[in-house]
């Protein structure tokens, strides 16, 4: 009887998982190109979200020159999503819907990082953190942001034939 009890009790905590949003991105860029990265939403959540909001951390140079848009299971309920500046290396971004939908797992999001030209070649850091998510009601859902990822930033061999002539 007292299992039963305890099984009772446990089995919402078993059925919800942890809610995750975690940003994907290819391991190369070149500079003066356009890095396209994805937000993923993963868990299974109680009550299930119906909008988020993330900051985005680059180095400086990089954040006035993000673009975001809706994809995925954000885009099937007709959601929005608006990045702002917030420093010059945060962008704070928000996904809603004025549906009464909820997400799903699966991509929300699509990031686009604009390089400029003269940007060095090296590595570079990107993370989607301080994550907030809401359900339909308004009540706190929670999420955590996933891990990072370095993205090496190559020039393209035209960008260093022309570097080298310019020398002369």
């Amino acid at each position: 009887m007292i299992a039963a009890a305890l099984l009772a009790l446990t089995a919402p905590l078993a059925s919800s998982q942890p809610l995750l949003l975690t940003q994907t991105c290819p391991a190369t860029v070149h500079a003066g190109k356009t890095l396209t990265c994805t937000l993923t939403l993963t868990g299974t959540p109680a009550p299930a979200p119906a909008s988020l909001q993330w900051t985005l951390n680059m180095p400086v140079g990089i954040s006035p020159l993000i673009t975001a848009t809706v994809t995925g299971t954000a885009a099937a309920i007709s959601a929005v999503v608006a990045c702002n500046v917030l420093t010059t290396s945060t962008d704070v971004c928000v996904l809603y819907s004025l549906s009464i939908n909820t997400l799903v797992n699966g991509p929300v999001t699509t990031i686009y990082y604009h390089f400029p030209k003269n940007w060095p070649p090296g590595k570079v850091w990107l993370d989607a953190n301080a994550v907030l998510a809401a359900s339909v009601t308004g009540d706190a859902v929670p999420i955590a942001g996933g891990p990072g990822v370095s993205v090496k930033v190559t020039q393209s061999l035209l960008g260093t034939v022309k570097a080298w002539f310019r020398r002369f």
